[in-house]
């Protein structure tokens, strides 16, 4: 059985969204153990980032799957452009990866 882009694409997005709900849940674990406040302050802006840049990545992600897709379906990169607000360049980096 062969693997498609886009299965590989959903196996890597579910292991990057697991690992980082691990990496969130053990702030979290944290911050619940700590009666400092001073690391308690500390730890609530790490889970803020850690939630931000997780946030824009899965977003990233989304688009690039969105873009892939409409390519295959033909519609061109002009269009995919304009519809999303975009560079024609950053429609081809988002298909190709560069």
């Amino acid at each position: 059985m062969t693997t498609t882009d886009n299965e590989l694409d959903i196996t890597l997005d579910t292991t990057a969204t697991v690992a980082a709900l691990d990496h969130f849940d053990a702030l979290a674990t944290e911050l619940r153990r700590t009666t400092d406040p001073i690391k308690r302050a500390r730890l609530v802006t790490a889970m803020a980032a850690h939630a931000k840049h997780t946030l824009i990545g899965a977003m990233n992600e989304e688009r690039r799957l969105v873009v892939k897709a409409l390519n295959r379906q033909g519609v061109s990169y002009s269009r995919i452009a304009r519809e999303l607000g975009i560079s024609v360049s950053r429609v081809h980096q988002l298909i190709y990866g560069n």
